[in-house]
């Protein structure tokens, strides 16, 4: 038996997707309940283990790679009402920062642009994004070509959860770039301009160290994750018909989040204003107010995003009163990494279930409870979001426009 459920594991992520409906609301399996559970826990342990370990492989080439004592550092002493009002750094102190010697600060600094890792971690991080990109256009190509309408259904009928799911993705990333792992990105809280010109915004001017470890590790464990959640599902609520288009649409969507590093990030902050307080949630005023006066002012709102800040924001503070009151642990102490890690897995299976919602509610949707009316206000809802929500709807300064 046990041998028979490994063979059935390994092979989930590479069966082909079935085009033909399933029913759901189908009575619970035990056995792929607990399977599922067990395997999905394994994924997450996998690989909030596997990041870390890759810094520290990194550090043998690099000693100060990402060093969390100095992007600290670099925070308190460039933007000290920032530090002090983020209640996760405000209580940790860096007494053994290699950064701490003069001149080493910015010598740190110039090394996430010109270190010798850097053109090595960009040219992976782009020419992975582009494996990912092909694998997607081929399972959707050869969904669609064994069966284009089931497959283009799923694609049509998914646009809502497959965002929502990368957009959970983005905000979990965020997280652990800013607080569990302590990754490069935390240098554009920081200003920089006494040291450089260049931006420090994530694949604008550089790839700060450690974003491609926990950007490709995240984005693996949730393609995994979801071929699991979607082959065992064991109370049977999601019709998987075409579900290898619509897992693959999950890392089509990554694309738009390159874009809107580049692109759509360095607008935010060149255009915010205090009074988008109350614009329009998921539009781009909203996104830019959030991004700039709440993130950048006391760390929370992770991906600006009315959907999920909440869930984030007690994720968040949780997490600072776990490390800093209860526990008391110090920077890079064994009991730092074990709660780090921990609740690491313990976001990855929160958001894995989320995510397994958000595929459930669609399926019910599109289920024999919903009548005809109601599918099709659902379809244009969920269009009008996504076109809405990548700016289809919007100039570049966030007025309102039509798309054509």
């Amino acid at each position: 038996q046990i041998r028979e459920n490994l063979t059935m594991l390994l092979s989930v992520p590479f069966t082909k997707p079935n085009l033909q409906p399933q029913k759901s609301g189908t009575t619970t399996n035990p056995s792929n309940l607990s399977i599922l559970a067990l395997t999905l826990l394994g994924l997450s342990v996998a690989k909030s283990c596997a990041i870390p370990l890759s810094f520290m492989l990194s550090r043998m080439a690099d000693p100060t790679y990402a060093n969390a004592e100095c992007l600290l550092q670099l925070v308190n002493e460039t933007a000290p009402a920032h530090f002090s009002a983020h209640p996760f750094w405000s209580a940790l102190t860096y007494p053994t920062s290699p950064c701490l010697a003069p001149g080493a600060l910015g010598e740190f600094v110039l090394r996430n642009f010109d270190g010798y890792l850097v053109p090595l971690e960009y040219a992976v991080f782009i020419n992975l994004n582009r494996v990912f990109f092909c694998m997607s256009v081929y399972t959707i190509g050869s969904a669609i070509y064994r069966d284009w309408r089931a497959a283009l259904s799923q694609v049509v009928q998914n646009i809502l959860s497959c965002f929502f799911t990368m957009a959970l993705l983005f905000m979990f990333i965020h997280f652990e770039n800013d607080n569990t792992y302590f990754v490069g990105n935390i240098m554009h809280h920081a200003d920089i301009s006494q040291w450089t010109d260049r931006s420090n915004a994530s694949t604008v001017d550089t790839i700060p160290q450690g974003f491609l470890f926990t950007y490709c590790a995240n984005i693996i464990w949730l393609m995994a994750g979801l071929s699991y959640i979607f082959k065992l599902d064991p109370f049977g609520a999601i019709n998987n018909s075409g579900i290898g288009a619509v897992s693959s649409q999950v890392i089509l969507t990554s694309h738009y989040f390159k874009w809107f590093l580049k692109h759509r990030h360095t607008k935010f902050h060149a255009l915010a204003r205090p009074e988008w307080s109350g614009a329009l949630p998921f539009s781009f005023k909203y996104k830019a107010y959030k991004h700039v006066y709440v993130h950048h002012d006391d760390g929370d709102s992770f991906g600006s995003s009315a959907a999920f800040d909440g869930i984030f924001s007690a994720w968040f503070h949780l997490y600072s009163w776990l490390h800093n009151e209860v526990f008391g642990l110090k920077l890079g102490s064994p009991g730092h990494y074990a709660l780090a890690i921990s609740y690491d897995v313990f976001m990855s299976m929160m958001i894995l279930l989320i995510a397994y919602v958000l595929y459930a509610s669609t399926s019910y949707v599109y289920g024999p409870g919903v009548g005809k009316r109601g599918k099709a206000a659902f379809t244009a809802v969920s269009v009008f979001f996504f076109m809405l929500t990548v700016g289809m709807l919007e100039t570049e300064g966030g007025d309102f426009r039509w798309p054509l």
